[in-house]
């Protein structure tokens, strides 16, 4: 079986709950500025900062 692995810089956004049923600013707690999320066959397999891991 082929690993397929990809990278995505960018800032990522946790959210608790669907915006939809609570509001956007309700559903966001956490955001992470610069971080790289590490994506392999579909799962998501780290998430660092930017500058220190990547």
């Amino acid at each position: 079986m082929t690993t397929q692995r990809k990278a995505y810089r960018a800032s990522i956004l946790h959210s608790v709950a669907d915006p939809k049923d609570v509001g956007i600013d309700e559903s966001l707690t956490i955001r992470f500025e610069d971080r790289v999320l590490v994506v392999e066959n579909g799962h998501v397999v780290d998430l660092g900062h930017a500058d220190a891991r990547y």
